[in-house]
């Protein structure tokens, strides 16, 4: 018996002789076939002992635990033998999360550090690890697998991913985003998943000053201009960090009950808005029928029928822009949302694009609007530090939309271009990105400071003056 422990063994009956080959059989971490061989041996005993259990809707852990124990009682029972103890409690994690979790995925899912998943195929798994983007070690065994393991996320809301619906949106029971991709889209990896996990802790400004991504005058800043009731533009490319952002911004909506009531509404439900009075909204995809769709805009249009002080929207990205821009003029202060652009010039352009899009205002009209309805615009990026090398998400640009035309040139003093549509916009904090400094520009947004005085949360005007501290803002 010491020699089966100290070769870590993992059947400890003492009435089976260590020498009987016969009646042993040893798993190395290189037999895979034995194991999926063993693996296809339990599921089959598994389904038969526990049919009526795996029929339930949703399961606990004394499901999974009853389980659990049913395999080790079964690898014991029949005398097999794992190299290794890590080996052992791999194969049994990996058969319990194969039925009641996600598979190999699960201690992904599981794992803090872990932001974003990539499933590729069978073969290729990344994993965003803090920032870092990696090659899993994991695999799957073949398509069938994966195809399984995406129809366990879509059963419990009623929708299918095949061929003839190869794109499929869709969140996991703890608010984590999924977009699947099947063949024949995905004709070169076969199925593909992406995931992207909810955030379960709500990331604050103040974390962004901690880990580097913003300072504190621009915290400070941030967080008085949403007290008032800036109305705010997220902008930033894709895994910039955008919805991370707009979270942490709602953070900084006033909780007083009763004094703002928030609508947020989200393809896929992630904002943390810690205010007693909201509502929050999700958009609904069409059932098998093709029928059944509420799209974001059409739950604006719903939002302002039950009068909101404020709608957050998660993402901008169609015909919705042009409800936003009524939502903005109509004396709704504070509307946030995010928008798909790599700076704020584009964010513009693409945002009076979608508006046209919806065939009601040309997208000339949409920027005059679009200065109107917005106050500022902050920018995000996912770029390597100059210094240590890692990849991070950071605030580079907070801007004031200053105007569209010759009023707004004016106001700033420059020459204007011949074109009464161009928007204006000025920084205020701006990131130098080659030494990775923070710095602020000097300008002081007086339209903002007048709205924030009416509002009576005015706000620190030292926030705005260049401190000649070397490397601060």
């Amino acid at each position: 018996m010491n020699y089966i422990q100290s070769k870590k063994f993992m059947f400890e009956n003492a009435n089976i002789s260590i020498h009987d080959e016969e009646e042993k059989k040893k798993i190395y971490p290189t037999d895979t076939d034995k194991m999926d061989e063993l693996e296809e041996l339990i599921k089959v005993e598994i389904n038969r002992e526990f049919h009526i259990l795996l029929q339930k809707d949703k399961f606990d852990d004394s499901d999974s635990l009853k389980v659990r124990e049913f395999i080790k009682e079964y690898i014991k029972n029949n005398k097999y033998f794992f190299q290794r103890a890590e080996d052992y409690e791999l194969f049994v994690d990996m058969i319990v999360n194969d039925i009641f979790g996600l598979g190999v995925l699960e201690g992904y899912i599981n794992n803090p550090e872990i932001q974003e998943i990539w499933v590729l195929g069978p073969k290729n798994i990344y994993i965003d690890r803090l920032g870092k983007r990696e090659l899993s070690p994991l695999k799957f065994k073949n398509d069938k697998i994966i195809v399984a393991m995406i129809n366990k996320i879509l059963a419990p809301i009623n929708r299918k991913a095949d061929e003839s619906t190869p794109l499929v949106d869709a969140r996991l029971a703890d608010g984590s985003r999924v977009a699947i991709t099947m063949p024949p889209i995905s004709f070169s990896n076969g199925p593909e998943i992406v995931i992207r996990k909810f955030k379960k802790d709500k990331f604050t400004l103040d974390n962004y000053v901690e880990i580097g991504s913003a300072n504190r005058r621009m915290a400070d800043f941030l967080a008085a201009s949403v007290r008032w009731g800036a109305s705010i533009l997220v902008v930033g490319g894709t895994s910039s960090g955008k919805t991370t952002l707009l979270n942490a911004l709602t953070n900084e909506i006033p909780r007083d009950f009763g004094e703002e009531h928030v609508i947020t509404i989200e393809d896929s439900a992630e904002l943390i808005v810690g205010n007693p009075f909201l509502q929050s909204w999700e958009t609904k995809n069409n059932n098998s029928e093709g029928r059944g769709e509420i799209d974001s805009s059409k739950l604006v249009k719903h939002a302002l029928r039950n009068s909101p002080d404020r709608i957050i929207l998660g993402e901008i990205r169609d015909k919705v822009s042009y409800d936003v821009l009524q939502v903005a003029i109509t004396g709704h202060k504070g509307t946030m949302s995010t928008i798909h652009a790599d700076n704020a010039a584009k964010a513009v352009d693409r945002f009076s694009t979608l508006a046209g899009s919806a065939g009601i205002i040309s997208a000339e009209d949409a920027r005059k609007l679009f200065a109107d309805a917005f106050d500022l615009l902050v920018v995000l990026e996912r770029m390597k530090h100059p210094v240590t090398g890692e990849y991070c998400r950071v605030i580079t640009q907070i801007c004031h939309v200053v105007g569209v035309g010759q009023v707004a040139a004016e106001k700033l003093g420059v020459k204007s271009v011949d074109n009464p549509t161009h928007v204006y916009l000025q920084d205020i904090y701006k990131l130098d990105k080659k030494k990775f400094v923070f710095k602020t520009t000097g300008y002081i947004p007086k339209e903002l400071i007048d709205k924030a005085n009416v509002e009576n949360r005015p706000y620190d005007l030292n926030l705005f003056k260049i401190e000649k501290k070397k490397g601060d803002c």
